[in-house]
């Protein structure tokens, strides 16, 4: 085995994974024989430092034993002489006091036996009053026990008492009855439901168990009322609902006035009357609560027992003093509701839980009739109402809470539904093709019954109606969401406010009203800062979107009317709608006006992008600008006489269409605006096309009008002269640039013949407006008044020609009573006959012109007309579609 040097630093898992049992063994019996070794040291070193000290443990000992044997002699001494003092008096004494003696010694010593009795039997008693929750009977016997014990103690005669030990003992138990009974005392006068009998026996008990005043017990009364306001309101109460706890708060606080009132007021007040009635002159004795002991035996005890009754001296209370502890008993509850009751009262989930406490508030607060001389007595305010004064003010701020709170859980669960929105806005059917979704017939479209149809207050049902506003399903769903929890909210407000008074409901209306319109604020702001896509497509859906919460939404009309959230039979002075809109702030209307706006800025971004997709104009002009982007010209034959009067025929070509560049900017914006819907885009909207087209165009033109080429080519001004009539004809508001556009005309005019141009003059205002009657349909999305320009010569034909079968007016049903019912019918077939009766009333219109001129002194060099202001046009013999020259001569054959 390894050599150990140092045994204290052994390490036990290594000695035995190294070593044997016989090498362990070793090593086991060095550790003991080191630790006797240890042990030997310590005694001699104690042996030697606290040498002194044990002697003097000894010496006392010593002295202990010393004065016992002592005591014992004196005790034997004192034995000897009262001995031997008999002995001497025994030829002196009788035997009438022998027997005195004998029965004093014998009554006393029964008397002695029946006090232990009753101290062995007064714990059960109490314990039984205790059980029983009589405290003033236990609180009496109590007193009765101490003062049996305390007698039994002073008792001259130890040596009979040092017979009896269980007297000194019976009282240890007895005395543990004074801290029973008083915490007893204090947790009744801390219950909720507190009778004026039961605080009153309590308060005597507090009075007799401590011996104190009537001042100092009402101090206690009100701290120990204070406790059980608090308790009520704490957690650990015994009730769970917070509705529950708030009631019984306020019947507690009821109940305090009442238990003051009737314990304290007064010298007849009902504690007076308890103590009065067990320590006054013809009260009792307190043996009298003993039923259970024999009377011959209650005989034997002295007059001082048996005739005993609690004494107590007691000042009368003040009503100034009942008055002070009264206030400071307000002035707690009042810190207590402000901290407990508040916290308590944030607690309540819902307005309609709010609605429910504050009707069960105003049952349990129902003031008795004699209450303001109870509050007057105790100096308080005759018109004390608690429930007003600490109940009311926090319903109605935890009531503007939870509004504050549901609009805002209403906010953030619509930006999800929003978000959701565009996030499938890409991959549903209906939100991506609402063109397809709108024109898509289907049987739900016509409501089953007149009932549903004419059914104003769910237009979201209205699928037809839904339809015509291009509102799809899933906008449709989330729309509906946020109105149902509008409703919802309104609803619980309403009820509310039919329990209120005037003032209350006014200013509950007022900040709902208020509220609502800062919460449609932030709702905007939480749709724009939404995370999504800044796409054309989302920005016409949340413009939509926004446009639909003002239609379809009810309940956000109602939030912001206050004339609406009542009925209109309950109307309160300050609901009627006859009061200025300055009083009522018109909320509903600035809000419906900050959605239209909102609305229209989402338009704009659309619009942004959506001028992006407009095919570009190009400015570069030459020979086969003629033969691609003009279409065919009017050939016009006209007839006039020469200087021998001689009819004379000749041709012209005028423009009968605007260029196709022209023509496939305007059908591509019109294209494109179809398929978005167009009349549920709002007109100022279009306006703002119509102006960038107008700019656009005008900015083209000028450019046009700058190159030499147009300069040089007669025929290209006269096209681009009929294109700038044209599109002042076709858009009216594109006269609100006349001034500008006039120039532009102007410029183009004066790169024509001017003789050439009054001959063609006539022509081309005529071509202008018939080409503007004819495509005026193809593009009436971009019309803004929604009407024709111009009755067109063929459509009036059409009509006069159609006139006579459709005198009734087209009608469609409102509602369907068949599922397979179509909402359009069917259109009418058209016959041949009808046909070309319409196609010949319509060449009528357009015949041919020849133009006469009698004058042959009126012609100019050059066979070219004067100029004819205020002549009517020539008229034409034949009229034919060819292409113009391309060449800068004049177009007069």
């Amino acid at each position: 085995m390894a050599n150990v040097t140092n045994l204290l630093h052994i390490n036990v898992d290594k000695l035995f994974e190294q070593c044997g049992v016989a090498d362990i063994d070793l090593v086991h019996k060095r550790l003991q024989s080191e630790v006797e070794l240890k042990r030997e040291e310590l005694r001699t070193m104690v042996g030697e430092r606290y040498r002194d000290l044990l002697k003097a443990a000894d010496t006392i000992g010593d002295m202990r034993n010393t004065a016992g044997s002592i005591i014992e002699n004196v005790d034997t001494i004192q034995a000897a002489c009262r001995k031997l003092n008999d002995h001497q008096l025994i030829g002196f004494r009788t035997d009438h006091q022998q027997r005195k003696l004998r029965k004093t010694t014998n009554d006393t010593f029964h008397a002695v036996i029946v006090q232990i009795k009753l101290l062995t039997s007064l714990p059960e008693m109490i314990w039984s009053a205790i059980d029983g929750e009589d405290f003033f009977v236990a609180t009496q016997l109590f007193i009765f026990s101490r003062h049996i014990s305390t007698g039994l103690q002073l008792d001259s005669n130890a040596a009979l008492m040092a017979k009896f030990p269980v007297a000194k003992k019976q009282w240890a138990v007895l005395s543990q009855f004074f801290f029973t009974i008083k915490q007893n005392c204090s947790s009744c006068l801390e219950r909720e439901d507190l009778q004026p009998e039961v605080a009153a026996k309590c308060l005597a008990s507090l009075v007799l168990l401590e011996s104190c005043q009537l001042d100092h017990i009402l101090s206690v009364f009100v701290q120990m009322r204070l406790k059980a306001f608090a308790g009520v309101l704490a957690e650990g109460s015994r009730h769970e609902k917070v509705r529950d706890k708030i009631l019984a708060s306020l019947k507690l606080l009821m109940n305090t006035v009442e238990l003051i009132h009737t314990c304290f007021v007064g010298v007849d007040g009902l504690l007076m009357r308890e103590l009065n009635f067990i320590t006054g002159e013809n009260a009792q004795p307190t043996i009298g609560l003993i039923k259970s002991e024999d009377p011959k035996i209650i005989q034997t005890l002295p007059d001082i027992i048996s005739r005993f009754r609690p004494r107590i001296q007691l000042e009368p209370l003040s009503d100034e003093r009942v008055g002070k502890h009264s206030k400071i008993w307000l002035q707690n509850v009042e810190k207590i509701a402000t901290n407990q009751l508040s916290k308590l009262m944030n607690l309540v989930p819902s307005i309609k839980v709010l609605h429910d406490i504050r009707k069960l508030s105003l049952t349990v607060a129902k003031k008795p009739e004699s209450w303001s001389s109870t509050c007057a007595e105790l100096s308080l305010q005759e018109s004390l109402d608690f429930y007003s004064k600490f109940y009311q003010p926090l319903i109605n701020t935890r009531v503007r809470t939870i509004i504050k709170q549901c609009w805002l859980e209403t906010i953030a669960q619509n930006g999800d539904d929003v978000s959701k929105l565009l996030t499938m806005n890409a991959s549903n059917k209906q939100l991506r093709d609402v063109k397809s979704y709108v024109w898509q017939e289907s049987s739900e479209d016509v409501p089953l019954n007149l009932k549903d149809a004419l059914d104003c207050a769910n237009l979201a049902s209205h699928q037809l109606l839904m339809k015509s506003r291009a509102f799809p399903p899933p906008l449709v769903e989330l729309v509906s969401s946020l109105d149902s929890r509008l409703e919802s909210l309104t609803k619980d407000v309403t009820t509310f406010l039919g329990a209120s008074t005037s003032d209350e409901a006014q200013q509950l209306i007022e900040f709902y009203s208020d509220c609502s319109s800062e919460s449609i604020s932030q709702l905007l702001t939480t749709i724009k800062s939404a995370d999504y896509e800044r796409s054309p497509e989302n920005y016409v859906l949340l413009a939509r979107l926004l446009v639909a919460f003002k239609e379809l939404c009810p309940a956000l009309k109602k939030c912001l009317t206050p004339s609406q959230l009542s009925n209109a039979e309950t109307l309160m002075p300050w609901q009627s709608d006859e009061l200025p809109l300055d009083a009522k702030k018109d909320r509903w209307n600035n809000a419906a006006g900050l959605l239209d706006e909102e609305s229209l800025a989402f338009w704009r971004l659309w619009l942004e992008q959506f001028v992006k997709k407009w095919p570009v104009l190009e400015g570069n002009v030459g020979y086969h600008t003629l033969l691609t982007e003009f279409p065919l010209w009017d050939t016009v034959t006209i007839e006039e006489n020469d200087e021998q009067n001689q009819p004379v025929q000749s041709t012209i070509r005028v423009p009968a269409l605007p260029s196709f560049p022209l023509q496939k900017l305007l059908h591509v914006i019109a294209t494109l605006l179809n398929s978005l819907i167009p009349q549920t885009i709002p007109k100022r909207i279009i306006s703002q096309i119509l102006d960038l087209i107008g700019d656009r165009l005008l900015t083209h033109y000028q450019t046009l009008a700058a190159s030499e080429f147009i300069q040089r080519n007669q025929n290209c001004s006269l096209q681009y002269y009929f294109d700038l009539k044209f599109i002042q004809l076709l858009f009216p508001v594109y006269r609100e640039k006349k001034q500008l556009s006039d120039a532009l005309v102007a410029t183009y005019r004066t790169h024509i013949d001017p003789f050439d141009f009054d001959v063609f003059h006539a022509h081309v205002n005529a071509n202008v407006k018939r080409a503007v009657t004819r495509m005026q349909h193809f593009f009436g999305v971009l019309l803004v008044n929604g009407e024709p320009v111009l009755g067109g010569s063929a459509g009036t034909t059409t009509t006069k020609a159609t006139g006579g079968q459709d005198r009734n007016p087209n009608i469609l049903a409102l509602a369907s009573n068949s599922a397979s019912e179509t909402w359009f019918p069917l259109l009418p077939i058209v016959t041949k006959e009808a046909t070309a009766a319409q196609g010949s009333a319509g060449l009528s219109q357009e015949a041919t012109k020849v133009v006469k001129v009698a004058d042959e002194k009126q012609k100019q060099p050059g066979g070219r007309a004067p100029p004819r202001d205020n002549q009517a046009p020539p008229k034409a013999r034949e009229s034919s579609r060819e292409p113009p020259t391309p060449s800068s001569s004049s177009a007069v054959t």
